[in-house]
């Protein structure tokens, strides 16, 4: 009874063996087939992918060009904008340096400013500067100024106020508080059609 029983239980594991392997083979089958699936799948998007890559890159292309010019145009006109200001600038600066006419007119409104006394000479000592090397260009100017600290101090800013360029080279004080001398010297800043 023994070897018949053990025959038995030899079949039953034999019969379970069976049923595992066969269980074991459709289970890999199933993830074959769906791996394979997944593959072509791929494979599929992948040439549509490449089908299309020209397209795609044209695209990329365009958008790039547009980009960069795009951002050039905005740079321009920053630039330009810049210029402008600049420009502006140098304009109102060019209208400072005096030429001849420009010339007169500060004679003018420098006599009109000896009126209140304070100013009591104005010279021009010539081509040179007020100060012997100067680096300004220009015609120098002597204005001495006579009277209390205040009268000389509105007097001289005055002076300083009027639309001309004025570098100071020379400053000589002599006095005290209630009778003050001070000589200014300066170069009035012309610019290029003026002739000496």
């Amino acid at each position: 009874m023994k070897k018949k029983q053990e025959i038995t239980d030899v079949k039953k594991i034999e019969e379970r063996a069976e049923k595992t392997a066969k269980g074991k083979t459709a289970s890999v089958i199933a993830k074959i087939v769906i791996a394979n699936v997944i593959n072509v799948i791929l494979l599929g998007a992948i040439f549509l992918l490449l089908s299309n890559m020209s397209e795609v890159a044209e695209k990329v292309k365009e958008l790039k060009g547009a980009h960069l010019l795009a951002r050039e145009t905005s740079d321009v006109a920053i630039i330009k904008g810049d210029l402008d200001r600049v420009q502006d600038k140098v304009d109102r600066l060019s209208e400072l340096y005096i030429d001849e006419n420009g010339f007169g007119h500060f004679v003018e409104e420098i006599t009109a400013l000896r009126a209140d006394g304070t100013i009591i000479e104005v010279s021009f000592p010539g081509s040179e500067s007020a100060v012997s090397g100067a680096a300004s260009k220009g015609v120098p100017v002597i204005v001495v100024f006579s009277g209390s600290r205040e009268a000389v101090n509105a007097s001289l800013e005055r002076v300083l106020d009027l639309p001309f360029l004025l570098t100071p080279e020379l400053v000589e004080i002599e006095g005290d508080a209630s009778a003050l001398t001070l000589k200014f010297g300066a170069t009035i800043l012309t610019n290029e059609s003026f002739k000496n």
